[in-house]
């Protein structure tokens, strides 16, 4: 029963159970501070105005911070993550 174990296995985030959609949150936030975009970092403000501005065409919400037309269940993940890339990229 190899192909059912992934139904089994201990899922967690900084030591925390987490879902798939809150880790993948904190792993966009995590990317956004770690990656570079035309070859500098960018700030949260800016990370969250493309992130949550790409939420608001696809789902019609407003455009409003601070996050932007992201969910704020989502914002504060991304944030999360976000601030975590900014310890590792110091």
């Amino acid at each position: 029963m190899i192909f059912y174990a992934f139904l089994f296995a201990d899922l967690r985030l900084n030591g925390k159970y987490a879902t798939a959609r809150s880790a993948g949150n904190y792993l966009a936030g995590l990317n956004g501070a770690t990656g570079k975009y035309i070859g500098m970092y960018i700030s949260l403000r800016t990370y969250m105005r493309l992130a949550g501005g790409l939420h608001s065409i696809a789902n019609g919400t407003q455009r409003i911070p601070p996050y932007y037309g992201e969910v704020p269940y989502a914002g504060r993940r991304i944030v999360s993550g976000f601030n975590r890339g900014l310890q590792l990229r110091k």
